[in-house]
Formats: C-alpha cells, sequence, structure tokens
C-alpha cells in the first residue's frame, strides 16, 4: 500500500504544471578543449577540488550573492550553503596558496570575462549563453520547480543537457 502512495504522489509531482522553470548553462572559454563536463566536473572545479582541464588552468567566475542565478547554483548545482562555500575558498586561499573564483556582478559580466580570459569556466542564464558569442557551452542544466496542486509538495531537480544531445536526462547526482 506504502509503494502504491509513493508511486501515485511520485508520478503527481512529476506531472504537475512547472511553478518555474530556468535554464542555467556552463559556459568556457573556447581555448579550453573540452565539448562538455558533467555536473561532478563543475562540482570539483568550483569547489577547488580541480584546478586543470587538460594543460590549461582553469579559472571558476562566480556571481555576487546577490544573484538569484548564485542561490541557485550553490543550492542545487554545488550542494553547499553560501557561508560553507566561502569558508571552503577562505581555507583553501590561505592554506592552499590559490586563487578563488572571480566575482562579477551579473550573469553578463561573466560572459564578458569569459570571452577574454583563457581558461574562464562560468555559470549563467542559458538564454543568455545562447546569444553570446565567443563562447562554448559545455553544460545546460533545466532547474524545474514542480508545484503539487494537491498536496503543495514541490519536487526541484536538475535535468543535465549535453550540448550535443537532443534529449535531457535525469541528473542522478
Amino acid at each position: 500500500m506504502k509503494r502504491i502512495l509513493f508511486v501515485m504522489v511520485s508520478s503527481l509531482l512529476f506531472l504537475a504544471a512547472p511553478a518555474g522553470a530556468e535554464d542555467i548553462s556552463i559556459i568556457v572559454h573556447p581555448d579550453l578543449n573540452i565539448d562538455s563536463l558533467s555536473v561532478k566536473e563543475v562540482n570539483a572545479i568550483y569547489l577547488g577540488e580541480t584546478e586543470f582541464l587538460g594543460k590549461k588552468r582553469v579559472k571558476p567566475i562566480d556571481q555576487r550573492e546577490n544573484q538569484e542565478i548564485r542561490k541557485i547554483f550553490l543550492k542545487d548545482v554545488l550542494h553547499i550553503s553560501k557561508t560553507d562555500y566561502t569558508r571552503r575558498w577562505t581555507h583553501l586561499i590561505f592554506m592552499g596558496g590559490t586563487t578563488g573564483p572571480i566575482l562579477k556582478e551579473n550573469s553578463q559580466e561573466v560572459i564578458q570575462l569569459v570571452q577574454t580570459l583563457e581558461g574562464a569556466i562560468g555559470y549563467v542564464w542559458a538564454d543568455e549563453a545562447a546569444k553570446a558569442a565567443g563562447v562554448k557551452t559545455v553544460l545546460t542544466l533545466h532547474y524545474s520547480k514542480k508545484m503539487c496542486s494537491i498536496c503543495s509538495l514541490q519536487n526541484i531537480f536538475f535535468l543535465q543537457r549535453s550540448p550535443d544531445e537532443s534529449e535531457p536526462v535525469l541528473d542522478p547526482s
């Protein structure tokens, strides 16, 4: 009986009309010799675990705390709080001798820097990335917040799309 109830509730959550949806694109400078990245690889870069892609030093570009995209990126992509993220980078900078992500005000400034800075990687709204020349999209994340009108429960998940895939696949991470 519990299994049937679970399947019914899961189906309702999945089929419910979206309360909001935004795509987030991970973009890189064209000199990075990569065509796609996984969510796990993006996490490793933005958490300071990966400094090189191939033989190029990767330079993560971040957005200011007041940007909605940053809140979503930290919570639903990196799975880390703002405080823990700041604490982690502070530790890496002072103890590890590395440099932290470069902060920009918004997606447009991230795009401009990724266009000009070798090894740069950033996250922006997908509609802005699609219009930008001089950057390469290596991952698109579909953020969907679905609300079940019957039970008032939310289901938030990411669909991961490689630039060359026509159909998204549910990201298991």
